[in-house]
């Protein structure tokens, strides 16, 4: 859907519950429609390319098992830095608006990291063909992400997975 497709129906404002916060989920939708295609006057976008909502809330959660609230970029490195596949077994970051709509990598600095995304249904769950984003690579994409103004073409190529 492209954002001039949309209307306002579509992003009726809700209340949810988001791990224990209440989010309005309106402005989610149409920052959401807007931070997914590139374009024009009706995507939202401030002058810096950021959402001009600005209200949308997400949240990082990490696989070493913190969650912070709307991170800035200097969170989102520290918080992906951190990340160790070796002593952990794993090692993953979400950043989410929720549950079936978020930006996810996995890996750490040493290794590189894959990268995922879903746009509100397991129908619309894409990876990158690429399996080594730079640290900054990833902290860009996060950030571009929370602020409703990242390009997935930016990133190269990527392909729909199926459940």
């Amino acid at each position: 859907m492209h954002p001039e497709e949309h209307n306002s129906e579509s992003c009726a404002t809700q209340r949810i519950d988001l791990h224990g916060t209440l989010v309005t989920i309106g402005t989610v939708c149409c920052t959401l429609l807007a931070g997914c295609e590139r374009g024009g006057g009706s995507s939202g976008r401030g002058a810096e390319g950021r959402s001009s909502r600005g209200d949308a809330t997400t949240v990082l959660r990490l696989s070493y098992g913190d969650r912070v609230a709307d991170p800035t970029d200097a969170r989102i490195r520290e918080a992906l830095a951190r990340l160790d596949v070796g002593r952990d077994g794993e090692g993953f970051a979400i950043l989410h608006r929720d549950e079936m709509t978020y930006i996810q990598v996995g890996g750490d600095k040493g290794r590189g990291f894959d990268m995922e995304y879903q746009l509100g249904s397991i129908q619309e769950h894409y990876r990158a063909k690429r399996e080594d984003f730079t640290l900054e690579e990833v902290v860009r994409a996060l950030g571009e992400y929370r602020d409703g103004s990242i390009d997935w073409s930016d990133y190269g190529e990527w392909s729909r997975i199926t459940w």
